[in-house]
């Protein structure tokens, strides 16, 4: 009667392991090499699912994009603003020794912040259109985010600027811009092999 108490107890927690793995982690393979020297390409990381952290500075993150699962850290911005120095160059530092015009200097939303008005739109055009997938147009006087005029606009999610560690390598958010919270789908937690 006692063996098979135990053996309740072992299968038990065999089960709970596995939903733990099966609901909390996963298994990934690196397929680039723009996160060198920390993980290189056919590296296998543990990953654990968004649904149970916390995004902060530092992290190395999976994110979708276009379809996509990408590697990335997130990093650290001084001052919580980043700079677009052209339609694909973005950085978290403003590079006076550039000497370029035209800068625009973006400082991220709040999560449920309300923006009203064309000024405000414009100032956060770039954090409405990765929020929603969706591009912001100024035409006839007023904002059109898709299809539908608006004259504001309430973020839903928090923003972060992800880099890679190979910076010579890698497509990351100094060429696309920031990333929405919802777009992140796990942390790596470690390196298998």
């Amino acid at each position: 009667m006692k063996l098979s108490k135990i053996k309740i107890l072992v299968y038990s927690l065999f089960v709970v392991l596995l939903l733990f793995v099966w609901l909390m982690v996963d298994v990934v393979k690196v397929s680039s090499t723009s996160m060198l020297p920390t993980y290189k390409d056919g590296d296998y990381l543990v990953s654990l699912n968004a649904k149970w952290f916390l995004p902060k500075p530092n992290d190395v993150v999976i994110f979708k994009q276009s379809g996509k699962l990408i590697i990335k850290r997130i990093a650290p911005i001084k001052s919580n603003r980043i700079y677009r120095y052209s339609e694909f160059s973005f950085s978290r530092d403003y590079l006076i020794e550039k000497n370029i015009i035209g800068v625009t200097e973006y400082v991220f939303p709040q999560k449920k912040q309300l923006v009203k008005g064309i000024k405000e739109l414009k100032k956060y055009d770039h954090f409405i259109e990765s929020e929603t997938k969706k591009n912001l147009m100024f035409r006839n006087g007023a904002y059109y985010l898709g299809l539908k005029q608006i004259n504001q606009y309430k973020f839903r999610d928090d923003f972060f600027f992800l880099e890679g560690d190979n910076r010579e390598k890698s497509f990351d958010s100094r060429k696309f811009g920031v990333v929405p919270k919802k777009d992140i789908v796990s942390k790596i937690i470690c390196k298998l092999w």
